[in-house]
Formats: structure tokens, C-alpha cells, sequence
């Protein structure tokens, strides 16, 4: 879970191939067909106009999932789409 997934956090390298950036909200969870395990403690998880609805209610408890980051990869692509965010070449 990146928790932080916005524009800004999208590298595009020279011959277009995406890569993600700051993982520093980022959390691994335990995955058990491994033996790794990492969490990591937050208290601020991401970007407002990148999170999902869920995660902006004060009272609520929810944290960042795959779900998430589903939804702000979707608010990174409208962001894209409607050309808010320009690609340069130099």
C-alpha cells in the first residue's frame, strides 16, 4: 500500500515508463505465502485530493488499502486525461 499515490509521486523517465516515488507513507503488510512482514506507523496518510472518501471522514477509523490506492491512481488518471498535469520532453 503506497498511501501517498498522487501526480507528483509518478516519474516518468525518458522513454515513458512510469515509476512510483516516495514510499514514505508506504506500508508492506504480512503476506502469508512469505516469511516477510514489515508495517510502518503513520499518523497523516496522504494527499486530500487524492484520497478516497472514506479515508477523509474525521471520525472514521479506515486506513489506507489497496482500494485506496486504486482510487487515487484513478484520481492521478482523470488528472491526466484532462491534461492537468503536462508531460515535457526535454
Amino acid at each position: 500500500v503506497h498511501a501517498d499515490l498522487k501526480s507528483a509521486n509518478v516519474l516518468v523517465k525518458s522513454d515513458l515508463h512510469a515509476c512510483l516515488a516516495d514510499f514514505g507513507l508506504a506500508a508492506i503488510t504480512h503476506d502469508p505465502t512469505t516469511s516477510i512482514a514489515f508495517s510502518t506507523s503513520v499518523s497523516m496518510y496522504g494527499t486530500w485530493r487524492y484520497m478516497a472518501p472514506e479515508l477523509l471522514i474525521a471520525q472514521s477509523e479506515s486506513k489506507p488499502t489497496f482500494k485506496s490506492d486504486m482510487y487515487s491512481f484513478a484520481m492521478v488518471i482523470l488528472e491526466v486525461r484532462r491534461q492537468s498535469v503536462r508531460l515535457s520532453r526535454q
